[in-house]
């Protein structure tokens, strides 16, 4: 009886972690599903990561859907439902002006902020990545 009952909690122990992560957007990999106010996940995230914010501008709530994965460089961000132009708008808000490339990425650069924060629209949504500070930035 004792096998049973931890046969049993092991695998809704399993299903329950496994049912935590999902796919990113990009289908590239595993990560974690957020939702709701995502401007507050951004501060947060750039603030674990030892950045800060420039303005202190009142901004426009973005709220939505993203996924999420991290590592000891930062993190990536995908989003379906959160636009480019919408998050453009929060980060230069927060951030100040950002660095423009030809192909639609843009960057605020670690200087400005503590962090690098790139980003770019994709086919499937937007991709987001908060890199930490190297030792050589």
């Amino acid at each position: 009886m004792k096998r049973v009952s931890i046969s049993v909690v092991a695998s809704i122990l399993l299903i329950a972690a496994c049912g935590c992560a999902s796919r990113l957007p990009s289908g590239t990999g595993w990560a974690r599903r957020s939702s709701g106010d995502f401007t507050v996940f951004l501060t947060n995230t750039v603030a674990s990561l030892g950045g800060h914010v420039v303005n202190e501008r009142s901004t426009k709530e973005i709220t939505g859907m993203w996924w999420y994965r991290e590592d000891k460089y930062g993190v990536l961000i995908q989003s379906k439902k959160i636009t480019y132009e919408a998050f453009d708008a929060l980060v230069k808000s927060l951030y100040g002006e950002p660095k423009e490339f030809d192909n639609g990425q843009r960057v605020i650069p670690v200087k400005m902020v503590g962090v690098a924060i790139w980003y770019s629209p994709k086919p499937y949504g937007l991709e987001i990545c908060v890199n930490k500070a190297m030792p050589f930035q």
